[in-house]
């Protein structure tokens, strides 16, 4: 065997590893498969020791009839990672390419720590959601049509007594009031929300970056389009009697809080990477001497 044909599996090794670094460590991907995998654990796992409230048949705020998912926590995840984070991706990268200092592979990372960003900013906010589901274990809106499980006039003394667990009610179905007990804080809401403000932000940050005023007053109301997406889908889950009011503020404030971090993080090591290219056109544009840092 010669030389360089020695040389073909190595080279390939090295691009494969290079590749892997590239992805969890220069786009960030390890905190979104690190947070993924805890989440897990903790709906799988954590949430078998959930925290188990009583339930008095005399609490009104239990009675609201559930009338099914408006909108699926399926359909967001589909929507923000495989639709709008290669809009975010392609969006920076076309404005990214205008930068002439960089190089192709530069403009490819900046554009995709900037979609991928999303991934990270509104995992940790489901983490956290699902840690904070399985220590408060607050009961939905719809607890008392999921325990009783049979349609009224109900009996006299079957309202009178206080179901202190899942074996007091009538229902059969344990997987069910499982769930009933996880309402605080609203996964959807942080979901949601803290990707639609996540979309916001790096909209008005590329619209800054834009000569056309036309361009970025889109960019903006593109933005904010999703923002009340993002407020719709809290809403939605008050209508349909999967939460209350204070689930849906929290677990939107989660979301935010989650995605807003998440995303000056990436801004900040973005312009990093920038601001030294940024300033070699400044300069080159004043007809200065471009220095090579």
């Amino acid at each position: 065997m010669t030389t360089s044909e020695q040389d073909v599996p190595a080279s390939a090794f090295t691009r494969v590893k290079s590749a892997i670094r590239t992805v969890l460590f220069e786009l960030e991907l390890v905190v979104f498969f690190v947070t993924l995998l805890l989440t897990g654990y903790t709906n799988l796992i954590l949430s078998q020791d959930q925290t188990i409230r009583p339930f008095y048949p005399h609490d009104a705020t239990l009675w609201y009839k559930y009338s099914g998912d408006t909108i699926e926590t399926s359909t967001l995840f589909i929507l923000y990672y495989f639709i709008v984070s290669p809009f975010i991706y392609y969006v920076k990268l076309h404005y990214a390419r205008k930068k002439k200092h960089l190089t192709a592979r530069q403009q490819f990372v900046i554009a995709a720590r900037w979609a991928f960003g999303m991934w990270n900013g509104t995992m940790t906010g489901i983490l956290i959601v699902e840690l904070l589901k399985s220590y408060v274990g607050r009961l939905r809106p719809s607890f008392a049509q999921a325990c009783l499980a049979q349609r009224p006039p109900y009996p006299d003394n079957l309202l009178s007594k206080v179901f202190y667990t899942d074996a007091d009610c009538p229902s059969l179905d344990r997987h069910l009031l499982h769930d009933m007990r996880r309402s605080f804080p609203s996964g959807h809401a942080a979901l949601g929300l803290g990707g639609a403000v996540y979309i916001q932000l790096c909209l008005i940050a590329v619209a800054h970056e834009v000569k056309d005023d036309a361009t970025a007053t889109a960019l903006l109301v593109v933005g904010w389009l999703f923002t009340t997406f993002g407020f719709a889908v809290g809403a939605s889950r008050i209508v349909d009697a999967a939460h209350h009011v204070g689930d849906v503020a929290v677990g939107s404030l989660i979301g935010i809080w989650a995605s807003s971090i998440q995303f000056w993080h990436v801004k900040g090591r973005i312009r990093r990477v920038e601001r030294p290219f940024d300033r070699a056109e400044e300069l080159q544009l004043q007809g200065g001497p471009v220095k090579e840092e």
